[in-house]
């Protein structure tokens, strides 16, 4: 059980560079962009400038790795209804963006709030009334297949706690120092996105320019507007991106084409027969030619090189770049996944749950207090009293609990 339940809880950060490699495939975008896509979400799991809205590695081992499972279904959920869309037709792939939405809404409520904003920049791709219609009739098959927990969840809402949460309005939070080298190059892909009306980039500069002015506008309540920030990051990264894609292009495309071809030495000769020198300097030529046969056969390797080494180069750096930044991701992994009986006061914390279990049955009242609770692992340790004992736990006035 304990193993299934760390592999699920990990399942979004691991999809997540697969589904963004797999949403740049099936937009038709061109060698290397999927793989940029791939090493953008990489990085964006990495960040260290927020621990708790979701997405990224620390939010999920914050707790938030429903919000990352269908934070990283939603990428392909995009990709396939842009196929479902092109094909105008309800057939098998129609039932897959169905069973996709069906999962993402039953994995997390926030997301799909999200996927309704991000959806109108596929639309605004292939404006037409087919279009329109397809994409209503899948989320009105994806609510109907979910409506077994949709229905009760939205009859039942006025019995949830009213979250009154203050919106964040600092752009320092909307910019960290981490996001800022991807959105100059993000700022790149943009502007040759506009240079080539390139519609495929249309529904990511379509969710960047909404979720930043809905950052600014919402007035906050039940809905913090914090919890789009993933959502504001992962898409620079894929505009950063279609950026990188570019300047691999245009660096490719910068390289004479002798150089990626070996050069023939007797070609070479022949070129030279035609110059109008003195026959006397023809074997020096020809020697001349064999030394720049030569040349250009070594500056064709180098270019081979940096062509099909680009993408792990950018991958390496990118790598490098988070290594130096000191991720807290593997050690807060490390952390959760060794489990309560590698912690220092895991003695402390048996005894205390085997003298609760050794108790008549009862309902054991706790209140939260983190640096008294966090040396036993985390600071939600006694809300696993009922996993450890035979007890009920009840939580005090700090977490929502029964008593509110």
């Amino acid at each position: 059980y304990n193993i299934a339940f760390k592999l699920v809880t990990i399942l979004g950060s691991l999809i997540l560079p697969v589904t963004l490699y797999f949403f740049g495939k099936l937009l038709r975008f061109e060698y290397p962009y999927p793989e940029f896509a791939s090493i953008g979400a990489m990085a964006f799991l990495y960040m260290d400038s927020y621990k708790i809205y979701g997405g990224n590695f620390l939010g999920t081992f914050a707790g938030e790795f429903s919000y990352s499972i269908s934070f990283g279904l939603i990428f392909l959920f995009l990709a396939t209804l842009y196929r479902g869309i092109e094909r105008e037709k309800f057939d098998w792939l129609f039932t897959i963006n169905c069973i996709l939405l069906m999962c993402i809404v039953l994995s997390h409520l926030i997301t799909v709030i999200a996927l309704l904003l991000i959806v109108p920049g596929l639309f605004l791709m292939k404006p037409k009334l087919k279009c329109a219609g397809y994409i209503i009739a899948v989320f009105a098959v994806g609510f109907l297949l979910s409506s077994f927990w949709c229905v009760p969840f939205l009859a039942f809402i006025k019995w949830t706690p009213t979250m009154k949460w203050t919106n964040i309005k600092n752009f320092r939070e909307l910019l960290p120092v981490e996001i800022i080298p991807a959105l100059f190059v993000g700022v790149v892909g943009a502007f040759f996105s506009v240079l080539k009306k390139d519609k495929k980039i249309t529904p990511i500069l379509w969710t960047i320019i909404v979720f930043v002015s809905f950052f600014f506008t919402w007035r906050g309540g039940r809905l913090y507007n914090a919890r789009f920030l993933p959502f504001i990051f992962i898409f620079i990264y894929l505009l950063a991106s279609y950026g990188a894609f570019q300047i691999y292009w245009i660096f490719l495309t910068g390289i004479p084409r002798n150089y990626l071809h070996q050069t023939d030495v007797l070609e070479n000769k022949k070129n030279f027969k035609n110059n109008n020198l003195k026959n006397t300097l023809k074997f020096k030529f020809f020697r001349l030619g064999v030394s720049r046969a030569s040349l250009n056969k070594l500056k064709g390797r180098i270019a081979k090189l940096l062509i099909f080494g680009f993408v792990p180069i950018v991958a390496f750096l990118t790598s490098g770049g988070i290594l130096l930044a000191n991720p807290l991701a593997p050690a807060w992994a490390r952390h959760n996944y060794t489990g309560f009986e590698s912690k220092p006061d895991w003695e402390l914390y048996n005894d205390l749950m085997n003298y609760l279990d050794s108790l008549p049955y009862g309902r054991v009242m706790f209140e939260f207090d983190k640096e008294l609770i966090q040396k036993f692992g985390t600071p939600r340790s006694f809300e696993l009293i009922p996993y450890w004992t035979k007890q009920a736990g009840m939580e005090g006035l700090l977490v929502e609990s029964s008593l509110t």
